[in-house]
């Protein structure tokens, strides 16, 4: 329970940082987004399975206070 409650601030805190506050509004961003899973599932008589997830992303600005982050996964 610990780490879980760790992680979700983290991810909490990472989210309100602005790493370049002079930035252009007008400009669009793209990313690409990557990863591994890890699942597990209970009253069933396997292994753990692994696998990966790719995607992208872009940032639509319309103004200073308005966007949209439309976005595209893949996960195995």
């Amino acid at each position: 329970m610990y780490k879980i409650a760790l992680v979700l601030t983290l991810v909490a805190t990472a989210n309100l940082v602005k790493g370049q506050p002079g930035e252009k509004i007008d400009e669009n961003i793209f990313g690409v987004l990557a990863g591994g899973t890890l699942s597990n599932i209970t009253n069933y008589e396997a292994d753990n399975r692994t696998g990966f997830q790719v995607g992208v992303y872009w940032e639509w600005r319309f103004s200073e206070k308005f966007s949209t982050l439309p976005n595209t996964v893949y996960s195995e």
